[in-house]
């Protein structure tokens, strides 16, 4: 049975994320490139991001069952 609490906690989470990596759309790619902090932050939040579609997807996939 799916959670649908839960469901929408990671999704509300997910669009955290995605607003968070907002923050950084108007970096040209020298700028991204050459700011170690800059690229290291937003490479962590597309992990972040990548993590939390597999946690939502494998839950989906689960309860399905």
């Amino acid at each position: 049975m799916l959670d649908r609490i839960l469901l929408e906690r990671k999704v509300q989470q997910l669009t955290h994320y995605v607003e968070q990596l907002r923050r950084f759309a108007h970096l040209g790619l020298q700028e991204f490139t050459q700011d170690i902090e800059k690229r290291y932050t937003v490479e962590r939040v597309m992990q972040l991001i990548v993590d939390e579609a597999i946690d939502i997807n494998g839950y989906v996939i689960l309860a399905s069952r």
